[in-house]
């Protein structure tokens, strides 16, 4: 077996700084983590959107990520080793390393250390060593709708199936669109060659009835990555022909997770 001279690999760097942050079930971090790298970018365009943005304080972690089509955020509340708040993003590729990590390990403590332009997670015998994107995250929190014209509360599961039996007769742009009323929703695809789907499902609803398509793919990765029996959809019509407005999605009776995307506008 032909090898390489070992003087050739590189150095790993030594992070010595303490801990800014202990989770002390990483189970709980595997989680939050899923949650939300679903919605990084593919493409390093724009770096800051490759990554995992990371915002802690002496009260919580909080995990963003956005590929802006859609944005999810997940905040986990525990004290940290920190005097003022910081942020840094992490490149997807570490989060998804570090997720597979997680998921073999048996569960445990995991240290998150800060060093200079890098981070270290360590759990048990593992290190995980990883650069931080310097690029600075854009101000997320404006494109989260604080209102909603109409919001609906539906079984998450039953959700999920209608979309994916929906989706079978999306067009190319994989679009369905949701037709909210008094007491349900309707959930409408249709494509010239195949045919098209009409189904419905009951729910609790406030506001004006709405109707809002979007892209099937990413509300299931969203609905996915949530574990309530229910879900609560926040929806607001179009802006005008300038924007179209985000939609909500939260569990209902778990508090730290929200997931927004944007609807595909209509002509």
């Amino acid at each position: 077996i032909r090898g390489l001279s070992a003087e050739d690999f590189p150095l790993i760097p030594k992070i010595e700084e303490k801990p800014i942050a202990v989770f002390k079930k990483s189970e709980i971090l595997k989680t939050g983590l899923t949650q939300v790298v679903c919605c990084a970018a593919i493409s390093e365009a724009r770096p800051e959107f490759s990554g995992v943005l990371f915002q802690l304080d002496k009260d919580m972690v909080r995990f963003v990520a956005t590929d802006s089509f859609r944005l999810a955020e997940k905040t986990i509340f525990q004290s940290n080793n920190l005097s003022q708040s910081t942020s840094l993003v992490i490149p997807q590729r570490t989060i998804q390393e570090l997720i597979k990590i997680l998921g073999e390990k048996a569960p445990g403590e995991v240290r998150f250390i800060l060093g200079d332009s890098q981070v270290l997670f360590e759990l048990d015998d593992v290190q995980l060593i990883s650069r931080v994107i310097d690029a600075q995250y854009p101000d997320y929190q404006q494109i989260i709708p604080k209102s909603f014209q109409t919001q609906i509360t539906v079984s998450r599961e039953e959700l999920v199936n209608n979309i994916r039996i929906a989706s079978i007769f999306s067009s190319k742009i994989n679009d369905i669109k949701f037709s909210v009323k008094q007491g349900k929703l309707e959930i409408l695809s249709q494509d010239p060659d195949l045919g098209e789907h009409r189904s419905q499902i009951s729910g609790q609803v406030s506001g004006q009835p709405l109707e809002i398509i979007f892209n099937f793919r990413y509300l299931i990765e969203g609905l996915t990555n949530i574990s309530t029996k229910q879900v609560l959809l926040g929806l607001n019509e179009e802006a005008g022909n300038t924007r179209s407005n985000p939609a909500v999605v939260k569990p209902v009776g778990e508090d730290g997770y929200i997931y927004v995307v944007m609807p595909i506008k209509t002509t």
